[in-house]
């Protein structure tokens, strides 16, 4: 089975949840995204893809986003890629793969939902034909797998509402469900490469209860230089 593990660092937080023509400015822009392919069946790495995002010029960066990701306008202006780039080849990608995995899934299809959008609208763009708006429904219904779902009865965090003072179990971060799995805790995250490296090792563990690293050395080599 081709299984595509992706993950998006964004300028920050959606302020909607509806997408269309007249929501996209309540939208975050992606800054970098990443992604591995993967064959379950032989345990080889197939592709491997980690790109910074150059955004508009009159879109704000904020320190606190960049105290996150840690991608400022240098590092955009010295290696980023135009967004338009980055998804051509990323939904070239997925024409070839039988499940898509994330950590918090849907906000990260919706987030390339929300750029193809962007850049089918932009009409200074030259390469709008290549953006097949028909491919949003594609990505709305493929089969997905969120690794933040489905550890969020095994990490089993407990937190209080503010509200209603009631008990409710949260959803894990992606650090969390790591450490619940494999009793480490990951480091240099929130970089989406290193992210899809350990959601993937997570994916792995809760889906087949075997650890990747064990069944693959390259891909334990390049987990473990990344964390």
């Amino acid at each position: 089975m081709f299984v595509l593990v992706f993950d998006t660092e964004t300028t920050g937080l959606p302020k909607t949840k509806v997408i269309n023509q007249n929501t996209l400015t309540s939208w975050p822009y992606i800054v970098q995204l990443s992604y591995i392919l993967y064959d379950t069946e032989s345990n080889k790495i197939i592709k491997i893809s980690d790109n910074i995002v150059k955004i508009p010029e009159n879109i704000e960066l904020t320190k606190d986003s960049i105290a996150i990701h840690g991608i400022d306008r240098n590092k955009m202006n010295e290696n980023g890629k135009s967004i338009v780039e980055v998804l051509q080849e990323f939904l070239t990608t997925i024409d070839s793969i039988d499940l898509i995995v994330g950590h918090n899934i849907d906000f990260d299809i919706n987030m390339i939902i929300v750029e193809i959008y962007r850049s089918a609208l932009d009409a200074n763009n030259c390469c709008i034909t290549k953006i097949n708006l028909p491919i949003v429904v594609q990505l709305q219904y493929m089969k997905r797998y969120c690794t933040m779902k489905n550890s969020m009865e095994l990490c089993n965090i407990k937190k209080i509402n503010k509200t209603s003072g009631k008990e409710y179990v949260k959803f894990p971060t992606l650090s969390e469900t790591y450490q619940q799995l494999f009793n480490e805790k990951p480091n240099n995250m929130h970089n989406s490469l290193h992210d899809i490296y350990a959601c993937f090792r997570c994916y792995y563990k809760l889906q087949y209860k075997k650890d990747i690293c064990q069944a693959d050395d390259d891909f334990n080599k390049l987990l473990r230089d990344a964390l």
